[in-house]
């Protein structure tokens, strides 16, 4: 997981050779046999490796380079593989490379076509590609029928309506419309596409707008990457639409307005990589920002056991000052004061119990593991031996 932390970091810099070769190699530091990987651990490599080439600027270079290593990716697939496997593959053909490929708009829509059909076998979601790709080849019979299809596996109904009317009256009128150009592409989380594993999607953090705004140098930029570092500035021409990147400059883009309690638990990114949040600016240039701890899991029956990790606040003056505030120490604290204000809320509860419960408390504070009253309860109903001392545990 670090290999693939530090992958996506050097992704997002435009690093794309050096990401590529960091999740060729993250399979190897797993404790599995290189002969023995499972099919989903090959397959989460090699799109792992694809989507390198689905981010940053797109140029020509990209869209064939992307090409090539999904189709890599795609001689990996077998029965089990989950459905984004393979529309990740024809997205990132026709979505992200469509306006800056060399082939032209005919040849590569004939191409992802070939392409859609060969894969819809493994994902009943493409049959929406497909009848789309018809329609914009101008064929209308064909994307009824597919569209039909669709629909018939979602539903019982016998009236269907193709929804690529429009596209099939546009080409008609004027022939197959021009891909507009993708010109820069960032990616929030992971691409996780092995069964069973959560995707990170960023839009759920967004903000109530992107913060559109013209900078001093009069390029239009705006809040993209919502709870991620802003690691590269995005600057377009407001005439023309074309990005222009200038390295290690950044500007300030703010997070989710609201932060609630899911809010709180996406401010780390559910990256490994800490990720520092601003909670605090003024016009006088005083700043704070929150550094939560790395995502991680542990087992249920372990998760007692867990530390604390680090939560920090960072204040940075505006002369320069700086000061660090660890809030581990004051969280543990509140959570034992809650756990005790909890053992003592029933006054039906017997006096022993009570008793054995503020002894497990202290002695869960004490430890450094979590004091919060679920694990005092946990410590006390599985780990308490009632002929001996606690500290034997």
């Amino acid at each position: 997981m670090i290999l693939n932390e530090a992958a996506r970091l050097y992704a997002q810099n435009d690093e794309s050779s050096k990401a590529y070769r960091l999740y060729m190699e993250s399979p190897g530091a797993t404790n599995e046999d290189s002969s023995t990987h499972s099919s989903d651990l090959i397959l989460q490599k090699h799109m792992l490796m694809a989507s390198v080439y689905d981010q940053g600027m797109m140029a020509q270079q990209k869209a064939v380079l992307a090409a090539e290593t999904w189709n890599t990716a795609m001689t990996h697939l077998d029965a089990s593989s989950p459905g984004i496997s393979v529309t990740r593959a024809v997205e990132s053909f026709l979505c992200f490379h469509c306006g800056t490929a060399a082939e032209s708009v005919q040849d590569r829509l004939d191409d992802c076509l070939k392409l859609t059909e060969r894969l819809v076998r493994y994902c009943d979601d493409l049959l929406l590609h497909l009848s789309l790709l018809k329609a914009l080849l101008g064929d209308g019979k064909g994307s009824t029928q597919v569209y039909k299809t669709l629909s018939f596996s979602l539903s019982s109904r016998k009236e269907v309506h193709n929804p690529w009317q429009p596209v099939l009256d546009h080409v008609q009128n004027h022939g197959i419309p021009n891909f507009l150009k993708v010109i820069w592409r960032t990616q929030l989380g992971h691409l996780c596409i092995v069964s069973g594993l959560n995707s990170f999607e960023g839009d759920h953090l967004s903000s109530a707008d992107l913060n559109l705004r013209l900078t001093d140098a009069g390029f239009l930029t705006a809040d993209l990457q919502m709870v991620l570092p802003p690691i590269r500035a995005l600057n377009l021409d407001p005439y023309t639409g074309f990005n222009f990147h200038t390295p290690r400059q950044t500007h300030a883009w703010y997070s989710i307005s609201e932060v609630s309690h899911e809010g709180l638990l996406y401010l780390r990114g559910l990256n490994l990589v800490p990720t520092l949040s601003e909670l605090y600016c003024d016009e006088m240039g005083n700043t704070v920002h929150f550094l939560a701890p790395y995502a991680y899991e542990t087992s249920a029956l372990k998760a007692w056991e867990t530390e604390i990790k680090p939560v920090t606040l960072l204040w940075t003056g505006a002369n320069g000052q700086r000061a660090r505030v660890n809030l581990s120490k004051l969280v543990r604290k509140f959570l034992k004061q809650k756990a005790i204000f909890e053992i003592f809320s029933n006054p039906d509860r017997p006096k022993k119990w009570k008793e054995d419960m503020m002894v497990t408390a202290e002695y869960c504070y004490a430890r450094g593991y979590n004091p919060g009253f679920s694990t005092v309860t946990f410590v006390y109903d599985y780990l308490w031996d009632k002929g001996c001392s606690i500290i034997s545990v």
